[in-house]
Parts: C-alpha cells; structure tokens; sequence
C-alpha cells in the first residue's frame, strides 16, 4: 500500500501546537493541512508550527494553506510559524514576498 501523499504528525509542545509534515503540500493535500490547522484553532491554540522539514514539494495551494492559517490566527491574535523550511521552500517564499510576512524559524 502507498503512503499518503501528506503525513501530518500532530504534537504540543510548551501550549504550542506542533505539524511536523512529510510529503506533498499541494491541490490534493492542502485541505488536509487546513482542516487540521482550523481544528486546533477552533480548540482554542494561538500558535500553531508547521515544521516543514519533511516537505519535498509546495505549490501555490500550499501556500494558500499557510496563508489561510497565517490569516486566522493573526485574527485571534495567534501566530503562524514556519520551522525548517528547504532551500527550494523558502526560495518560493521569497519569490512570492511572503518571506516578509509569514514568521521563520530554525528548529
């Protein structure tokens, strides 16, 4: 059997809820990434990682889906971090500005 083209590993650290993602983060897999983010959000958590060091692709509506996060908890007065992403992620986040936007860290 296939692995699925997304594996979200789901933890909290320090009130802190943590996805650490392995796979695609494309059209077929970001609605996942956004129905888990939007679950948590609605739990009442304010900051949400993302820790991309398993990401091997992002598209367009990858980043859609951390804009949508980014946008939600910035509503509620949370944040939205990107952990570890690869040279190619942080490439497309420059490229498209949101490197200004969206918080970075190492991790």
């Amino acid at each position: 059997m296939a692995e699925p083209p997304l594996q979200i590993e789901e933890t909290t650290v320090d009130n802190e809820a943590v996805f650490r993602l392995h796979g695609d983060l494309d059209p077929h897999t970001a609605p996942i990434l956004t129905s888990a983010v939007n679950e948590r959000i609605e739990a009442g958590d304010r900051t949400v990682v993302l820790d991309l060091t398993g990401v091997s692709f992002i598209d367009s509506s990858g980043l859609r889906a951390m804009l949508t996060a980014h946008r939600e908890l910035s509503e509620r007065d949370g944040e939205l971090r990107l952990r570890n992403p690869s040279q190619t992620t942080m490439r497309l986040l420059e490229v498209t500005g949101l490197v200004d936007q969206l918080h970075l860290e190492e991790g």
